[in-house]
């Protein structure tokens, strides 16, 4: 459907600027028709510029800028050759989104510098094509396509995405073929599953992420295909490798990663299954089933450099394939051996070969490595077939082999895999070297091998779930209690040791900081409470409340000083006479799960309420007033009624009215209801009672004029 962004107008004037100005492209259509009759260049016709044909269009240091809605790719993947930036309004406002089957979002050609702000990219879903089975010419199946760089591939780019989520896109190796029988009658061998990797970015360049959401990718490997038959007394064919399935950000040696400020959360890599040994002629063995390769980093998986700061990795996962079955052998002979099952490794991420990690007020908890099974033997006319080994499961949420890795003022928990890495692997490979930087938590003791002295090991950090917490970017922030809290150095540092004045969320460090990517931060006060109301005697008061800055969710709670000692509770306050000549101010108290903060009203002095004038007749004696005909009407009040009430005084003078609440025979006093104070004429006065509020009981209704006597009526509130 064809719709009109409100830049349209805002393209035709920055369109009709110099050609060697840098220009700003607004696209005015969300669809993506063939490229046939669209165009973006200057004064182009309405309703004829696509996203895709702007990024065509635009040359090196251009904008290419989104409105808010869907971006709808259907002819395949933008290919991004110059050096622009692509803006949104917003990760929730606007969407690239890939419609084409098998093809990633976008790819950035080598060397080019890229910018990407304000937007989501979904939608990618490369999928490597099937092996080509076994032919008389080729006997052995042919392996299956990889795929990789599903939402993103970056070949050698400068890219740099701030604001950017990535979100539900998916890499699938392709099948490998099955095996053929040739006239020998041995059975050939099935191809090896492709590989999976990268189901969000691929690079062999430079990558930041700033305040970048990665989460809900996929990537699986393809299972491997099936060895052939053999025939006579010849064996079965082994099944082919099962693809790993490996993170969602991948790189090589070149690759420069560096993540800020960011999420990488629930991520899954898949190695596909080892395919079936083909069987054994009639005398003949049966093939052993296809072995699975790991993968490893659900994350990110990377040869080259990697550095976390102020960032979240959670519950990500990879996940080891299956081993293929063996084989059946024929008469008196043996069934092919199930397939080796290699278990996923680095849950999180995944260092080998040379790579150096970095990571600095990082938090990586939850990410789970997880083996395959092995393929089950195949039947034998003699001697079935053994099943398939499967390895351990390391690092659930890190593994570095062959690499480096230093770590500072972070967190490392509740990882998931063999219970003597489930949170880390660190210690294998030739240079594999891990250092502590010092205010380092981890829940059990497998990630630093020398601690520093200011780490701590074995130590629950109690962490709440993955949520939004305020900020670009869900986080993990720490419970009540937790040895996060305070527990870092006086100034938390970068990976280059640049002081970090904020956490992941933008929310200030404290000092000292916290551990990890989240700084809990109690409430302050930011403006003041105040009183509204007159004080004076038999007048009431209210709070109005004040504002508080600090981590939600917030109690608050609000008293009454009088003098500056606590005189009552509530934000509303009846002044009593004893209170003349004092001061009163309200303080309002917040609290969170890290603390509290009072702030004071103003305070007010309390005065006695204005005496009414002496009425003196010709005769010179003071008249006082005299109160009758105190009546109330209805009697009986229900729910949020008012009552009239009625009274005559033989001289003016000011009347007090109080309420109480008759039981048994006492009659306790309530604050609500009563009519206020009136400066009574002489005559018939007319005042109300209002019921909203009142419980359902007997009360009575005092009225008193100033130096006279008091009358009282009796009343009823039913509900």
């Amino acid at each position: 459907m064809l719709r009109t962004p409100v830049l349209l107008i805002l393209a035709a004037l920055v369109l009709a600027s110099p050609a060697a100005a840098a220009t700003t492209i607004v696209p005015d259509r969300f669809d993506d028709p063939l490229p046939v009759g669209t165009s973006c260049a200057p004064g182009h016709p309405t309703g004829t510029c696509t996203l895709r044909a702007a990024v065509a269009a635009g040359a090196n240091g251009d904008t290419v800028a989104l409105a808010a809605g869907e971006y709808a790719l259907e002819q395949g993947q933008l290919q991004v050759t110059t050096d622009i930036t692509i803006t949104g309004s917003g990760p929730a406002a606007t969407t690239i989104r890939q419609l084409t089957v098998g093809k990633r979002v976008m790819e950035f050609d080598p060397l080019v510098t890229g910018a990407m702000q304000g937007l989501t990219i979904t939608g990618g879903n490369i999928v490597g094509g099937p092996g080509a089975n076994g032919s008389l010419a080729t006997p052995v199946g042919a392996d299956g396509g990889s795929a990789y760089g599903s939402a993103i591939n970056a070949r050698g780019t400068l890219l740099t995405l701030t604001l950017v989520t990535i979100v539900g896109n998916s890499s699938t190796g392709g099948k490998g073929g099955n095996g053929f029988t040739p006239a020998s009658g041995v059975g050939a061998k099935g191809g090896n599953g492709g590989f999976a990797a990268s189901s969000a970015i691929q690079s062999s360049g430079h990558v930041n992420l700033d305040r970048v959401t990665v989460a809900g990718n996929i990537a699986h490997g393809g299972d491997g295909g099936t060895g052939a038959s053999g025939t006579g007394s010849n064996p079965g064919g082994a099944g082919g490798q099962g693809g790993p399935g490996s993170g969602a950000i991948e790189g090589g040696s070149a690759m420069v990663l560096v993540v800020r400020n960011s999420t990488i959360s629930g991520n899954t890599g898949f190695a596909g299954a080892g395919g079936h040994g083909g069987s054994g002629g009639m005398s003949g063995n049966g093939g052993n089933g296809g072995r699975s390769v790991r993968g490893s980093g659900g994350a990110i998986s990377s040869n080259g450099d990697v550095t976390l700061v102020n960032t979240t990795v959670t519950a990500n996962e990879v996940h080891g394939g299956a081993g293929g079955v063996g084989g059946a052998g024929g008469i008196a002979s043996t069934g092919g051996d199930g397939g080796f099952a290699e278990a996923g490794v680095g849950g999180g991420v995944a260092l080998f070969n040379g790579a150096a990690g970095h990571f600095a007020s990082a938090t990586l908890v939850a990410n789970g490595a997880f083996p395959g099974p092995g393929g089950g033997g195949g039947a034998g006319g003699s001697v079935p077939g053994a099943t398939g080994a499967t390895s351990s499961s390391e690092g659930g949420n890190v593994l570095a082999y062959s690499s480096t890795l230093d770590i500072r003022d972070s967190v490392i928990a509740g990882g998931v895999g063999t219970p003597s890495w489930s949170n880390c692997s660190v210690g294998a490979g030739s240079g594999t070297v891990v250092t502590s930087q010092g205010y380092n938590v981890e829940d059990l003791d497998q990630c630093i091998p020398v601690p520093d002295v200011s780490d701590s090991q074995d130590l629950d950090p109690l962490l709440g779930p993955l949520q939004d917490n305020g900020g670009p970017t869900t986080t993990m922030a720490p419970l009540s209690g937790s040895p996060l809290i305070d527990g870092g150095p006086a100034t938390c540092l970068d990976a280059a040791s640049v002081a970090l004045t904020t956490d992941q969320r933008g929310a200030p460090r404290g000092t000292p900081c916290d551990i990890g990517a989240y700084e809990a931060v109690a409430p302050t006060a930011t403006a003041p409470p105040s009183i509204t109301g007159t004080p004076l005697a038999g007048e009431t008061l209210t709070c109005q409340p004040g504002t508080f800055g600090g981590d939600g969710p917030q109690t608050t709670e609000t008293v009454w000083l009088r003098d500056g000692q606590q005189a009552a509770a509530g934000s509303q306050y009846a002044i009593p006479a004893a209170d003349v000549g004092h001061t009163l101010a309200c303080r309002m108290t917040a609290t969170n799960a890290y603390g509290s903060a009072s702030s004071d009203s103003a305070g007010v002095p309390v005065n006695a309420a204005p005496t009414p004038p002496v009425v003196v007749p010709a005769g010179g004696a003071v008249a006082i007033a005299k109160l009758s005909r105190f009546k109330i009407s209805p009697k009986k009040l229900h729910g949020a009624t008012k009552a009239k009430v009625t009274f005559t005084l033989s001289a003016p003078a000011k009347v007090a009215f109080t309420l109480c609440r008759r039981s048994g025979k006492k009659c306790n006093r309530v604050t609500k209801g009563a009519p206020k104070a009136l400066a009574g004429k002489k005559g018939a006065n007319t005042v109300r009672l209002k019921a909203k509020g009142l419980k359902r009981a007997r009360y009575r209704l005092s009225a008193k004029p100033a130096g006279g006597k008091a009358a009282q009526i009796a009343l009823q509130v039913v509900r």
